[in-house]
């Protein structure tokens, strides 16, 4: 029997005639967990029982007209439970537990049609959990909230929250002088350790603030756009993220890819859907090996680290598998990993290599830094154990669950002899959400 993990049960604890907007408040429940695309809850109905008061409710006879005790039992995982949790904690005046469960079965899942249910505002990150700056922040400043925050970009707001422009990745590099790419940084470690500091100490932009380097016509969406909409614009502008505003534009959240994908994941097949993939689909993709990219970078492992270097920087996923003689994994590499265990004397040849595409040439430049860092592939790859590895015909919807669930973005793809065919990052199982839909 397949071990699925843990997840989190909760249970809320109600009565008949608990009610909440004017609607029994378990069906309020059941309504808010299947709008927000949750794995599934069910209602049990007591028999008798009593609560804080000390009335007793049953269904006994002499009762019948009485309100009876409801549990709401909802499964899901520890990340949905989190984030939903404190909804329901609003809406329910008595007991609500949770508790760690092990799922040892799960129904099959099915890709999703997210324009049936869902609106941005259904999954989008609420503006009160959204970092945000001040078109005056320093860029040290800024920067230094990225890297705590682990985040990639950040909406610009005026003094009544008003969204006036985004700083990406991209802007910190082209306009603000930064060296390296936030995930490179972090990877150099915390912004308060010297290897961080140096390089931020290049920051430049007019004033060294956030008006001076932001893009200004920030696309932004409304919270009740459907969200296969806020998808395709993501896809056609190559956007990962979209503000979520009002009608005047202040900032009331974020919605992502991750979002979009996290939807798709977190609900099990309808029958329609059953239905829809056991007769193909009608064209749409099903199989990740429809959408993976064919061109992948692979090294071997005695491969030097400028051949590793080469491989990396060669297609727009900054990454390569490390295969054997036959063409299996062994392990990856992304750029963050080079710059994570190379040696420090190698920092500075590695940084400019990585963010100016200028690489060792000569055999001499190629073995003198072959030499300072006394490194090879084998030495600086993740290991397969810490690898997505999937087969060609496996379902796209599991696929982005475990990617969700790792934590992982790139999903290395093999054929049925265990040799690698392509690899596969979140902004193509995106398109396969937006094709299928």
């Amino acid at each position: 029997m397949e071990d699925y993990g843990v997840a989190r049960r909760v249970r809320i604890y109600l009565s008949e005639a608990d009610s909440w907007h004017h609607q029994p408040t378990h069906r309020a429940i059941l309504d808010l967990l299947r709008r927000e695309a949750s794995a599934g809850a069910t209602v049990f109905k007591g028999v008798e029982g009593f609560g804080a008061g000390g009335q007793i409710h049953t269904a006994g006879l002499v009762d019948l007209a009485g309100a009876l005790p409801l549990v709401v039992e909802w499964i899901d995982t520890p990340e949905r439970v989190q984030r939903r949790l404190p909804r329901i904690v609003e809406m329910v005046p008595g007991l609500i537990t949770v508790e760690d469960v092990r799922v040892a079965h799960a129904p099959r899942r099915a890709l999703r049609d997210v324009s049936a249910r869902l609106l941005v505002q259904d999954v989008m990150t609420p503006a009160a959990r959204v970092a945000a700056v001040a078109p005056d922040t320093a860029l040290p400043e800024l920067v230094a909230l990225l890297l705590r925050e682990r985040r990639n970009a950040v909406p610009v707001v005026d003094g009544d929250r008003r969204v006036v422009g985004i700083i990406t990745n991209s802007d910190l590099v082209r306009r603000a002088g930064l060296p390296l790419r936030l995930e490179l940084l972090r990877a150099l470690g915390r912004p308060e350790e010297p290897a961080v500091a140096r390089q931020l100490a290049g920051l430049q932009g007019e004033g060294h603030a956030a008006a001076a380097i932001m893009t200004p016509g920030v696309v932004t969406v409304g919270p009740a756009l459907p969200l296969a909409e806020a998808a395709q614009i993501m896809l056609e502008r190559r956007l990962k993220r979209l503000p979520v505003v009002d009608e005047e534009r202040h900032l009331l959240g974020m919605v992502s890819r991750f979002d979009i994908l996290q939807s798709a994941s977190d609900s099990s097949a309808r029958p329609e859907d059953a239905a829809a993939s056991a007769a193909g689909g009608g064209g749409a993709p099903r199989r990740i090996g429809e959408v993976m990219n064919r061109r992948v970078p692979t090294v071997r492992p005695e491969a030097t680290l400028p051949e590793v270097l080469d491989a990396v920087m060669a297609t727009r996923l900054h990454s390569a598998v490390v295969v054997d003689d036959a063409g299996r994994p062994l392990g990856g590499i992304v750029d963050t990993d080079l710059m994570q265990r190379v040696t420090p004397a190698a920092h500075p040849g590695l940084v400019e290599a990585l963010m100016r595409r200028v690489r060792p040439t000569s055999p001499a430049e190629r073995e003198a830094w072959q030499q300072r860092t006394g490194q090879r592939a084998a030495d600086v790859m993740r290991p397969r154990e810490q690898l997505l590895v999937v087969a060609e015909d496996a379902d796209i919807p599991e696929v982005i669950a475990r990617s969700l669930a790792q934590g992982i973005k790139l999903v290395v793809v093999v054929d049925g002899q265990g040799r690698v065919v392509g690899m596969v990052d979140r902004a193509d199982l995106l398109a396969a959400l937006a094709t299928a839909d």
